[in-house]
């Protein structure tokens, strides 16, 4: 269980190399579990593969026994965007369960499957009172984006602010505007001229992957990768990965992958 959290922790960080290798050695230590999915789930947002980690917690929640950790796993799988998806069994477990979390994670995904943002915000707040940070952070940070697309630029500049003041240096889709539910996407200006999978593999040879490496993690020929990283390069004026790195790291707390 140590070695699964510290996946998910590592992850998170953006540590993929350590991520992988607590996820290695766990799979050599017992048979994969809940814990093992979940981690394995936040390894593949890390690489920029959602579905994959969206199909792992719907697997994991699939066999859970526990109401509080399917309550988890389904969570996770709303702040990836299937919201509408797993709304109303959160709503059940919250009807199910003492306390004041599960009430808070149904309310999350209420308000991220209608996009409403004064309930993105309530979210929030019942979240961050629950201790969870890093969802709330990222349900003030969906209300921001919904407010930006009505229009509400300063409601949306208060959000963001409140949202950026939480947990530094976490990755996450929805911490970049990423994804927004199944809505459409908000990034920041320098990503927005790049395809999903451009922003994949940009993403990575900022982090300092080669293009091997990329294809493996995302499962595309290595040719595959060169073209989207030649776009890339086309769409930047650049003609360089130091230079893609230097131009692109600043924004890497901020931007996980779609």
């Amino acid at each position: 269980m140590a070695l699964d959290g510290l996946t998910a922790c590592a992850a998170l960080l953006g540590d993929l190399a350590g991520a992988r290798a607590a996820m290695a050695e766990s799979r050599e230590l017992a048979r994969p579990d809940g814990e093992q999915r979940l981690g394995e789930a936040r390894l593949h947002v890390a690489g920029g593969r959602v579905d994959l980690a969206r199909t792992a917690l719907a697997e994991a929640a699939r066999d859970a026994g526990h109401l509080t950790y399917k309550g988890l796993l389904l969570t996770d799988i709303a702040r990836l965007g299937g919201a509408k998806a797993v709304a109303g069994r959160l709503s059940d477990i919250a009807g199910q369960c003492d306390g004041d979390l599960a009430p808070a994670r149904a309310r999350l995904a209420a308000a991220l499957a209608a996009q409403n943002s004064e309930e993105l915000v309530a979210a929030g707040v019942a979240l961050e009172a629950s201790g969870c940070s890093l969802p709330a952070t990222e349900s003030t940070a969906a209300a921001a984006a919904a407010w930006r697309r009505a229009g509400h630029a300063r409601k949306a500049a208060r959000a963001q602010e409140q949202a950026a003041a939480r947990c530094e240096n976490a990755r996450s889709p929805r911490l970049g505007g990423v994804v927004v539910a199944q809505g459409p996407v908000d990034v920041p200006d320098i990503w927005s001229a790049l395809s999903e999978r451009e922003r994949v593999v940009a993403r990575l040879v900022a982090l300092g992957w080669t293009n091997r490496e990329i294809a493996a993690e995302v499962y595309l020929s290595v040719k595959t990768v060169e073209y989207h990283l030649s776009n890339v390069f086309t769409k930047y004026d650049i003609a360089n990965r130091r230079r893609l790195r230097d131009l692109l790291q600043h924004t890497l707390p901020l931007i996980s992958s779609s």
